[in-house]
């Protein structure tokens, strides 16, 4: 986990942010091996934000430490403060964040405002309040009455994964004490509901969407998983707290019969960390029956393929080019989930809480 966040502060622009395309070397004109796409520098900022703040990292941290590549010294606190001010930049006045010269991205704002929404949330800093609560109500106001999200602001269709996302900003959102409207959580467990198949468990998405970009079918030669009944079962767990929702249960056989695996074409890093968040919330002990197959199979899959010192700078990522989500978001993308995904047993304390109350 450190090494990756390591791995992240290195290659964090001087401006602040990262850039899923090619993300430089902070300290020497050096680029890894990337492959995304330039239009989401806005979203892996904020989910490389999300993998500082899990390990517990804020803008006020002043521990440091030298890198083993560069041997330069880093102190987290700076890094992370550079990539709130990019951030606060990027952020228009209607409260959306959309990074120069690019159209509005739902995905992309969603993870910046769950990562600003988490600062906030574990700092109390009123510097990020205003950039917080503006970004919410950008989110809201995207809504679709009384259903879900769709990543085209004010499309007709509801879709699950960007739901799921906006839904766990929420969590943390309310957790930090910000306003969220009860109808907001009904409107997503709605179009959970209405999207998931009550015999088997299984969640879907947009019928046009299906096995392509956010369905959980194959994708240019990737495997199919079940990301999606991962994502329906944050919404239920998130928006409603009913442990014994018998939903749940089986989205839970479901994911037990897709266990990660990093051979082939079934590595999935955001499948990984969806499948952990609702497992571990629903059932996160040691020996849990459902938790403890899951994060086996998902720390054999996922360790053995982080980069290590004899793969110079980088050391510490995991490669996008292994992976079924790395041509959106690159190395810095599949890196930050995967740190995200080994965190989880730190970041669902409180919702694991309330869940089973």
């Amino acid at each position: 986990m450190t090494e990756g966040l390591r791995w992240l502060a290195r290659h964090q622009e001087k401006d602040g942010y990262w850039r899923s395309d090619a993300p430089a070397d902070a300290f020497a004109p050096v680029h890894c091996a990337s492959g995304g796409s330039e239009r989401h520098d806005v979203g892996v900022t904020g989910l490389a934000l999300l993998a500082f703040l899990g390990a517990g990292y804020t803008h006020l941290t002043k521990e440091t430490y030298v890198d083993p590549v560069s041997a330069h010294t880093v102190e987290w606190g700076e890094v992370i403060k550079g990539a709130l001010k990019w951030l606060r930049l990027a952020q228009r006045a209607d409260g959306t964040f959309v990074q120069p010269d690019c159209e509005l991205d739902l995905f992309d704002h969603a993870i910046a405002t769950f990562a600003m929404v988490e600062c906030y949330g574990l700092t109390n800093a009123t510097l990020f309040k205003d950039s917080a609560e503006n970004a919410l109500k950008a989110l809201l106001a995207s809504q679709n009455p009384g259903k879900g999200w769709r990543e085209e602001k004010d499309g007709p269709e509801n879709d699950t994964m960007l739901t799921a996302w906006c839904v766990m900003t929420f969590r943390g959102a309310r957790r930090a004490g910000l306003e969220v409207p009860d109808a907001a959580l009904e409107g997503a467990y709605s179009w959970i509901v209405e999207a998931t198949d009550p015999e088997s468990g299984k969640t879907g998405s947009p019928a046009e969407y299906a096995g392509e970009f956010l369905g959980s079918g194959p994708r240019f030669g990737w495997d199919a998983h079940e990301a999606l009944t991962a994502a329906g079962m944050i919404v239920r767990i998130d928006a409603k707290g009913d442990a014994a929702d018998p939903a749940l249960a089986k989205g839970a056989q479901l994911l037990l019969k897709d266990l990660p695996r990093g051979e082939g074409h079934a590595t999935d890093s955001l499948y990984w960390f969806l499948g952990s968040s609702a497992l571990f919330q629903l059932d996160g002990n040691s020996e849990a029956p459902t938790w403890k197959p899951w994060n086996e199979a998902m720390l054999a899959a996922l360790v053995p393929a982080q980069k290590t010192k004899n793969d110079g700078c980088a050391a510490g990522s995991w490669d996008p080019g292994s992976d079924r989500w790395g041509k959106a978001g690159g190395r810095v993308a599949t890196t930050a989930l995967d740190v995200l995904t080994l965190e989880v047993y730190y970041w669902y304390v409180s919702a694991l809480r309330h869940v089973r109350k």
